[in-house]
């Protein structure tokens, strides 16, 4: 059991410290190319729209099946939705965010990615 959770918490690190790679290179892509940048634009546009759809969708079809009290799930996997909703507007809202302050996003994720390192090499040993 000890070695599972060594071995997922190692796993953790890793992927903490590509996805903050990947940050870095799409940060990159957005300010160097405007095609990116509406690219990069138009998909967190279309998942809003997708998750807005779905959050305004669910209680009507349960209404319409005739489960629509049914243990308040329509309630709560609407709230899940628009919960997702806020989550995916607040962050695409920081990326741009941190376009405008280039510099210091890029510094701030080199540093995040430093110190997932260390407790990585920490980990390991």
């Amino acid at each position: 059991m000890l070695l599972y959770t060594k071995s997922r918490e190692l796993k953790a690190y890793k992927d903490d410290i590509d996805l903050i790679d990947f940050e870095i290179e799409h940060l990159g892509k957005i300010r160097k190319s405007s095609v990116e940048m509406s690219r990069s634009s138009f998909k967190g546009i279309f998942a809003m729209f997708f998750l807005f759809g779905l959050a305004n969708l669910i209680p009507l079809a349960f209404d319409l099946v005739g489960l629509g009290n049914l243990f308040r799930i329509p309630q709560i996997t609407s709230l899940i939705l628009w919960s997702a909703f806020v989550g995916v507007a607040y962050r695409w809202w920081k990326r741009y965010d941190n376009l405008k302050n280039y510099q210091e996003a890029i510094a701030k994720l080199e540093s995040q990615r430093l110190v997932k390192e260390t407790k990585l090499k920490k980990f390991s040993t």
